[in-house]
């Protein structure tokens, strides 16, 4: 079969301007916790499955600082994908004192329902960055911190927990889980 040159110039440029398939971006996927306890530092106790979260340290030391444990579900869409942490404020619902920083860990298992005293303990494990909290905006990693947290290969379908803790003497954070808080992204 024999083209002339105008055919087959014809013919490229058909070919040429076919639409070429491309990767689609896709929006992020969000997973906000299931569950959301206090850990009081001193007792062991537990208050289990909140409406808010709250990390609470105070100078003197007068025994009732706080932690916040964090139970997420991890969706099987998760695997192979590479997950962050963040932390997000409404700002009017939201309480945020002292140096607004919090440090990020994971924990051996999730916080397991109401407890009364010690056992089993607050499950901490690695420690995964630190984060600098605004007040009505998304927390940022400090960069003078290792931050695994930033980016990690996402854990494992099912449940998987993480612990928020104050950085200093003086912290506070609060928020409603209706409105922001913590959440994993990938």
């Amino acid at each position: 079969m024999y083209f002339t040159p105008l055919a087959l110039a014809a013919l490229l440029s058909l070919t040429i301007a076919a639409p070429v398939a491309s990767e689609e971006k896709r929006a992020p996927t969000t997973i906000k916790p299931i569950v959301i306890s206090e850990y009081y530092v001193k007792t062991g106790r537990i208050a289990y499955n909140l409406q808010h979260g709250h990390i609470y340290k105070t100078s003197p030391n007068n025994g009732d600082d706080r932690t916040t444990l964090v139970t997420f579900d991890i969706p099987a869409s998760a695997a192979g994908k590479t997950c962050s942490i963040g932390l997000d404020l409404d700002g009017p619902t939201s309480t945020l004192t002292g140096s607004k920083l919090v440090d990020v860990y994971t924990s051996l298992a999730p916080a397991p329902g109401n407890r009364n005293a010690w056992g089993p303990g607050n499950q901490r494990n690695l420690a995964y960055g630190r984060l600098s909290v605004v007040d009505g905006g998304s927390a940022t990693w400090k960069s003078d911190v290792p931050a695994p947290g930033k980016a990690f290969a996402c854990p494992p379908k099912g449940r998987w927990a993480i612990e928020l803790v104050g950085v200093y003497d003086d912290d506070e954070v609060v928020w409603d889980k209706a409105m922001s808080g913590p959440y994993v992204r990938f």
